[in-house]
């Protein structure tokens, strides 16, 4: 079958070549390939089109009894390969037709003839013409210049012809096949093209993307060549670990659940190099724009399809995006829209988190305010005043001000002041109304006046902006309710729909699939930075109704190489706008799971140099606040070497912000676990090894507690390095004795590290990080011999030593992290 691979480096320079040689007065005839050339098909490989003609097959009640679309699959390839053999043994070589090939069927599966017409249907559903030659071709039509094509294939000419109608205009002057002519263009094929037209052989140029056939063989005839490449490794690497392959030897059951059994990879294969051969370059942009048109470009593109699909079903002549991200996604949802003949306005929307909660306050309850509290970095009291719009100088002491509210006793006596204080309550609420009226003047000039039902589009993840900014609407006339549409939505945001909320995902909603939503809403920003502009998110608006932005803390660097993957993005969609297909069904609105598993690879398993070029980015954590962290950062004391795959994504964002680019380069094992295990696999699938009965606890002695008392709990499980790490965090303050109890059925663990962080209200941490437990953690149970700690009947304690605590009566968190090493390799696991 012609085609198969994915190098689209010499792509761009070598179509630029062809369009020169096609005008040249010198050049007669311009012969083109066909498969992977002038045609290319809605699936990763040439023989997957085997898979989606099986399931037509089976649909309709074609095939045997028994037989999957899998097997046909199988034994289509199969038969072409004994076709092939037999010709050869005749004496006839090995090029054979379509006819031949199904002739070697059991007469079960019904005439060869039938066959034949069903295999054309299947493709001529799953071709599309490559938008670039089409218009090559008709350059060439105009300056006289001859087109005709030259394949290695088992389809004749007049199947070929089937297959292009409608794709040139008119059909290629003549066609020429291995199959009708017994001969390919690695043996006698360009003689005989040649010898039908008449023509010297440097009259002609020839263009396909084989490099010995298209390329060797006709130039050794004295053709001029061009060679359009298609291998990219990459692209192979990538589109197996999206699970778009379908490996032949597999059923139905077992098969890469991206696979399509209709419209295969929906083209994106095809158009992913396609978009990322036009984009590259030798420049320090180039492999953002790649980045862009490859991997993000299908996820945003379909999304807008969508996102204008939604529109229509709705009847909504407009969207609102909000910004910041609709600085990107208004123009984009436009082209789309344009692409898809659909009159659609997308217009930008400046609400933030922040702008939107102000505005949403119209009761001061303790629910309310403590929605306040929830964010990647828990606020202090002088934060969430400046969220609140009071003084600070009315939440907290004023060396209080600046301690995180996630001391739950000053959060607590906060929280009951700005309720129950009337002076604090009373501010809280005319700060509240005075942002409602700014947000209804911004909104006089920002929205169409006959829109009484808003459709909102942005990234999603909890739909916080609309539940706050729906509930801001209720408190003001106009009487207008909203509508959101996100790329996904996670799980809390089924409580909203339960509050009668309108909010759908496009490739997770309400958290499910489960395992893609923990995957990609882990590490959001790695998403949505892409999408931003130059400047920061909405801090308010004047009392006029202008946006006012906060700066946007990034390196110039950095924002050059976020638009060169907007430009990528860009330059797909472009492209897939011209190979839409006609059939809504293989589209892109219907292939979220494909793009889903786009997205999700992209996150929870980038390449190295996907990493690396991203690593350094900072993102910022908005609700009010400028703070921004690399998306490479670890905690100084966090060694993710020693973390099981079945752990990974338990570590909070502020601990490591993107642990699966971490691991990228140092471990791509314990990455692909990880991932796997956010879709149930068993710890020992994924590569861990929980020890049986294995937990670490965390006990300590705190006045303002029945002592001991216990405090968390971690499993004990293993790496495929025997390595362990457990990470045990409190806030029961003031503690005066600290423990950690090792339970399982091992007979001893090797303690490499114990890590103690004390959060202290009145000053800095105090960390504790020992690298000989044995000294600072002596043993209460079990015993230690170096940094070997034998267990006592399956059970170790150790205790921080004496005085390491000092005055701890501030203390009002604690974190301990084990690291921890098997020391037996005949570990019992459940």
């Amino acid at each position: 079958m012609a085609g198969g691979g994915f190098s689209t480096s010499a792509r761009a320079t070598n179509l630029e070549l062809l369009r020169a040689l096609v005008v040249r007065t010198d050049i007669e005839v311009c012969s083109l390939d066909v498969f992977d050339t002038l045609l290319l098909r809605r699936v990763a490989r040439p023989v997957d089109v085997f898979a989606v003609l099986g399931r037509r097959l089976v649909d309709a009640g074609r095939l045997p009894r028994g037989v999957t679309a899998s097997t046909f699959a199988v034994l289509r390839r199969e038969a072409e390969l004994r076709a092939r053999a037999r010709s050869v043994a005749a004496g006839r070589g090995p090029e054979v037709g379509l006819r031949a090939v199904y002739a070697e069927l059991p007469p079960a599966y019904g005439v060869a003839d039938e066959l034949v017409r069903e295999e054309l249907r299947c493709e001529r559903a799953l071709v599309f013409p490559d938008p670039e030659i089409v218009d090559l071709v008709a350059r060439a039509r105009a300056h006289g210049t001859r087109v005709v094509c030259t394949s290695d294939t088992y389809f004749s000419a007049a199947h070929l012809e089937y297959l292009l109608d409608g794709c040139l205009g008119e059909p290629p002057e003549r066609i020429f096949t291995s199959s009708d002519h017994g001969t390919g263009k690695g043996e006698d094929l360009f003689d005989v093209v040649l010898d039908h037209l008449d023509v010297e052989a440097h009259r002609v140029v020839h263009a396909g993307d084989h490099d010995v056939v298209d390329v060797q063989r006709p130039r050794a005839l004295g053709l001029q060549v061009v060679h359009l490449p298609r291998e990219d490794p990459e692209v192979e690497r990538l589109v197996r670990a999206e699970g778009v392959v379908l490996d032949e030897a597999l059923d139905q059951a077992a098969a890469p659940r991206t696979f399509d059994w209709v419209a295969g990879d929906h083209g994106l294969t095809a158009v992913r190099l396609r978009a990322a051969s036009a984009v590259e370059g030798d420049d320090p942009l180039g492999p953002y724009r790649r980045l862009g048109a490859l991997v993000l470009g299908p996820v945003f593109t379909g999304f807008a399809e969508w996102v204008v699909a939604e529109a229509q079903a709705l009847g909504a002549e407009r969207v609102y995006c909000l910004m910041r991200e609709g600085a990107f996604l208004a123009p984009l949802i436009r082209s789309v829209a344009q692409s898809m003949g659909v009159a659609l306005e997308a217009r930008p929307l400046w609400l933030s988190r922040h702008v939107a909660a102000r505005a949403a306050v119209t009761e001061i309850d303790e629910p309310t305010i403590r929605s306040f509290l929830v964010r990647r970095h828990t606020p202090t009291p002088r934060v969430l005043a400046e969220a609140l719009g009071v003084p600070a100088r009315l939440l907290a002491p004023r060396r209080l001000l600046d301690v995180p509210l996630d001391d739950v006793m000053l959060a607590n006596r906060v929280v009951l002041r700005i309720v129950h204080d009337a002076e604090v309550s009373a501010a809280a609420a005319a700060a509240a109304s005075a942002a409602r009226e700014r947000l209804r003047r911004y909104l006089d000039g920002a929205l169409h006046p006959d829109d009484r039902e808003l459709l909102l589009v942005d990234l999603g993840w909890n739909a916080t902006i609309q539940a706050g900014f729906a509930a801001a609407l209720d408190a003001l006339p106009g009487g207008r309710t909203t509508r959101g549409r996100y790329l996904a939505t996670t799980r809390p945001v089924a409580s909203r729909l339960l509050d009668g909320l309108d909010a759908r995902g496009f490739l997770v909603d309400t958290g499910s699939p489960l395992g893609d939503a923990q995957a990609l809403v882990r590490s959001p920003e790695v998403l949505e930075m892409v999408t931003l502009p130059a400047v920061g998110s909405l801090r308010d608006y004047t009392d006029a109704g202008e946006p006012v932005l906060d700066a946007r803390g990034v390196p110039a660097e950095q924002l050059d190489q976020e638009a060169a993957v907007r430009e990528g993005i860009e330059a797909f969609a472009a492209l897939w706008g011209r190979c839409r297909p006609a059939d809504a069904h293989l589209g892109l609105v219907h292939a979220n799971l494909a793009l889903r598993m786009i997205a999700r690879r992209f996150v929870a398993r980038p390449t190295p140099s996907e990493f690396a070029r991203l690593a350094g980015w900072r993102h910022e954590d908005n609700f009010g606040s400028t703070a921004t962290d690399r998306l490479d950062h670890v905690d100084p004391g966090l060694d993710l070497r020693y973390s099981a795959a079945t752990e990974l994504y338990r570590f909070p964002n502020e601990t490591v912000y993107w642990p699966a680019g971490v691991l990228a380069a140092s471990g791509p094992r314990l990455a692909v676990g990880a991932d796997l295990a956010l879709d149930g696999f068993a710890p020992e699938v994924v590569g861990d090894r929980p020890v049986r009965r294995g937990v670490v606890e965390l006990e300590l002695d705190s006045p303002h507690v029945k002592s001991p008392a216990w405090a968390d709990a971690a499993r004990l499980i293993a790496n495929p390095e025997t390595r362990c790490l457990a990470r045990l965090v409190t806030i029961i303050p003031a503690p005066t004795a600290i423990r950690c109890r090792i339970r399982g059925e091992v007979p001893a663990v090797l303690v490499d590290r114990i890590r103690l962080v004390l959060t202290r209200r009145d000053g800095p941490p105090t960390v504790l990080d020992s690298t000989d437990p044995a000294r600072d953690w002596p043993a209460e149970r079990g015993r230690w011999a170096g940094g070997e700690l034998t267990l006592d009947r399956g059970e170790a304690v150790v205790a921080v030593a004496p005085g390491a605590l000092g005055d701890s009566s501030d203390v009002y968190r604690i974190e301990v992290a084990l690291y921890l090493r098997l020391v037996d390799d005949e570990v019992p696991t459940r």
